[in-house]
């Protein structure tokens, strides 16, 4: 559509909006009398109103063209312009009222990666590439909460309300994770002994920017299936939720809340709301969920 006919479609939908606008102004003025005079006009009121729809109903045919060839076009501008961080918040909200995640959920499915949005066509290569790469997004994340990219003096962990990141899905990249290798018992290790300390970092990175009060953190903590092959270590699960709990009662003190999920125990949770949050507790919250998954399984 080139630029006269966008002209024309606008001066138009103008001249229909005041048109619009005037009718409504009737409408109002005519109930006022109709009110002060103590009788109702209602078949004129009901009249005009009809002659308002008409006009609105035609301001909406023109405006539909209108409206997709400029908020296409603005759109496309203002996503090149965003920080690829928000445009994956742009992206989830269009495809889905709840997150999209392209990870170990995905790695562990029998279907193509990203098989129910393969269709979504504002998605490029490049785009689809990052958020399929997202488990290496640590040191990005914590270059965007720091850096003023607009230049208005506003660094995005200042004003951030809501936080959500993932635990321990890094792992997934370790050449030796979940590989269980002929001869090897089950009981021993499927995850790489530095498993706590790269699970813990993200978080700890966290820890050293200062939220508003009213932040939340959704964390999802990943095992990797290490819980329900029963090759995670008990001395490595101790120390990783010791240090886990000691963090997440730092967020508490500085007034923030939290959910901790479990990636592989979709019912178990943990909330700021605990108090008496103790590894002990946590040990036996998560046994008692895999021997329900067991029994139903």
């Amino acid at each position: 559509m080139g630029r006269r006919n966008l002209h024309l479609l606008r001066c138009k939908a103008l001249e229909y909006i005041e048109e619009s606008r005037v009718v409504e102004r009737t409408i109002e003025e005519t109930r006022v009398k109709a009110f002060q005079n103590g009788s109702t006009k209602s078949e004129q009121v009901n009249s005009l109103s009809a002659q308002k729809e008409v006009i609105d109903d035609r301001t909406r045919e023109i405006l539909t063209p209108y409206a997709q060839v400029t908020c296409q076009h603005f759109s496309k501008k203002m996503l090149n312009m965003l920080p690829r961080e928000l445009r994956d918040v742009v992206y989830e909200y269009l495809l889905t009222p709840d997150y999209v995640w392209v990870g170990t959920e995905y790695l562990t499915n029998s279907g193509p990666p990203c098989e129910n949005d393969r269709d979504v066509h504002f998605w490029d290569l490049e785009s689809l590439f990052y958020l399929w790469n997202r488990a290496k997004n640590n040191e990005i994340i914590e270059r965007f909460l720091t850096s003023d990219r607009w230049g208005l003096g506003l660094k995005p962990h200042e004003h951030i309300s809501k936080v959500r990141f993932d635990l321990g899905d890094s792992i997934i990249h370790h050449p030796g994770s979940r590989v269980h290798y002929l001869g090897r018992r089950r009981s021993e290790h499927c995850l790489p002994p530095n498993y706590a300390a790269t699970l813990t970092a993200p978080l700890k990175t966290f820890l050293n920017f200062e939220f508003p009060d009213r932040a939340h953190f959704l964390i999802r903590t990943h095992t990797l299936g290490g819980l329900q092959e029963g090759c995670l270590a008990s001395d490595i699960l101790r120390e990783t939720l010791g240090t886990l709990i000691a963090d997440f009662s730092t967020l508490r003190t500085r007034g923030q809340r939290w959910l901790v999920q479990w990636c592989e125990l979709p019912h178990l949770e943990f909330t700021s709301r605990e108090r008496d949050l103790s590894t002990e507790f946590c040990t036996a919250a998560i046994k008692k969920e895999l021997s329900l998954q067991r029994t139903a399984g």
